[in-house]
């Protein structure tokens, strides 16, 4: 990778070791990890593996060291994820950053969304409002749980402030037919939602031409 100039800075993902760590559900809990003291703060690679950005490569201080080292660690150890531009020369060399601002902020905007419906879930979807049912639903891909939802006449047009909709997430994670579907039940490109306008634009390829034309319309309407 060709090294960036430090005094430019590179976008990042940032988050922080969780304080409380427990392994297993019996197990007791633990401050931080073997090798990251809590709250360390990590500077976290792009994907490098198709696992969903469950194991994530990062930087960090090391316990009792001034040194960053690399290391993998599971995504649920990490907590108050964001999105920072990072000018550390040692940051800067050896990752290079994020392709964009705009990328590292849909990987942030989906583990959020995706904590939020795991939290919900262990409650049972059904106890959420219809609407939230139906986002979380698309986030965890439980297509019974979709028409649960829409059946409790879940808003599919609804956008909510920090840009997720039913729509978007039918675009990152529902498939061909769950779109399809909610665009028969009245869903416009109006309520695509900003961060699958992102993940379209960003990889194109990775899209049907159907799902391409709605966000060109979304994207006209703004």
């Amino acid at each position: 990778m060709a090294s960036q100039p430090a005094e430019k800075g590179v976008w990042c993902v940032v988050a922080n070791v969780a304080a409380e760590q427990r392994v297993g559900v019996h197990a007791e809990p633990s401050l931080g990890t073997k090798h990251f003291s809590p709250n360390t703060k990590v500077y976290c690679f792009p994907p490098q593996w198709g696992d969903g950005y469950e194991k994530i490569k990062v930087l960090g201080r090391h316990r009792g060291s001034h040194r960053l080292v690399t290391m993998v660690i599971h995504e649920k150890r990490l907590v108050n994820w964001r999105v920072q531009r990072v000018f550390h020369p040692f940051v800067v060399q050896h990752m290079g950053g994020w392709r964009s601002k705009e990328t590292a902020e849909l990987m942030v905007a989906s583990i959020l969304i995706g904590r939020e419906a795991q939290a919900a879930a262990q409650d049972g979807l059904d106890s959420a409002a219809p609407d939230d049912a139906l986002l979380y639903a698309l986030r965890l891909k439980r297509p019974e749980a979709i028409q649960t939802a829409l059946g409790r006449g879940a808003d599919i047009r609804r956008v909510r402030d920090d840009g997720w909709s039913a729509l978007g997430l039918a675009i990152l994670y529902g498939g061909a037919d769950v779109v399809h579907d909610l665009l028969r039940r009245g869903a416009t490109a109006s309520s695509v939602g900003r961060y699958a306008a992102t993940a379209v634009q960003l990889t194109p390829a990775a899209y049907t031409p159907d799902v391409i034309r709605l966000v060109e319309q979304y994207t006209d309407r703004r």
